[in-house]
């Protein structure tokens, strides 16, 4: 057992641990902050959200598209057939044409609103994609706002750490050099002058062994945020 360690309990006080500070919390850490993180992910990664639904373009689920061919082979080529049956021309060329013109037109209603379908799914998902990624980057800024107050937190608490530590080493010092002195002081009384030598160089070989340890460890360490 060093000479230290005799001495320390009699003249100083118990190492502290500086209190564990709060932490604010990350938006995930919320059920609506993860449930609105993991919608911006999956929109930017996937195209979840992004534009209309899928049907929305395609001829054969689109309603627009239903509607119109259910309008064609339900209303008009009946009522053609019918005029012209009506007329005894069924089958004539005039009828030909006209069946045809109607259904040229009803195709090109058709293209016309897979078009406009086309154009406003582009536009939308434009729109889309500029909500979610200007969405996501203010979310990432609270997050990062968040992490840096953390940061800021637990470098608090690591200087605080380490006033504690300095305050204990200096205050363990200073019990040391007190104690040394006392019994250089004891042992002069004790035994005269024949072995004050002797005691006294004992004690100052111990205090300049101390001394030597401790320059050799400085009490300032780096704090590495």
């Amino acid at each position: 057992m060093k000479f230290k360690d005799l001495l320390w309990p009699f003249g100083g006080s118990k190492k502290q641990s500086y209190p564990e500070l709060e932490k604010a919390p990350q938006l995930t850490d919320y059920p609506t902050g993860k449930a609105v993180n993991d919608k911006i992910m999956a929109a930017l990664t996937s195209g979840a959200g992004i534009g209309y639904p899928a049907d929305y373009i395609e001829r054969s689920t689109s309603p627009f598209i239903a509607e119109r061919e259910a309008g064609f082979t339900q209303r008009e080529l009946p009522a053609l057939n019918a005029e012209y049956g009506a007329r005894g021309l069924s089958r004539s060329t005039l009828a030909a044409r006209d069946i045809g013109q109607a259904y040229g037109q009803k195709e090109r209603d058709i293209n016309t609103v897979m078009a406009d379908a086309y154009l406003k799914n582009l536009n939308q998902t434009k729109s889309d994609q500029q909500y979610y990624n200007n969405l996501g980057y203010n979310f990432a800024g609270e997050e990062a706002g968040i992490g840096a107050k953390n940061a800021g937190i637990t470098n608090q608490g690591r200087l605080g750490q380490l006033q504690l530590d300095q305050d204990y080493e200096q205050a363990k010092s200073d019990n040391i050099n007190q104690a040394i002195g006392t019994a250089l002081s004891f042992g002069s009384s004790m035994y005269g002058n024949i072995n004050n030598a002797s005691t006294n160089q004992a004690l100052l070989d111990i205090l300049k062994r101390e001394q030597t340890t401790r320059s050799a460890r400085p009490y300032t360490n780096a704090v590495v945020a």
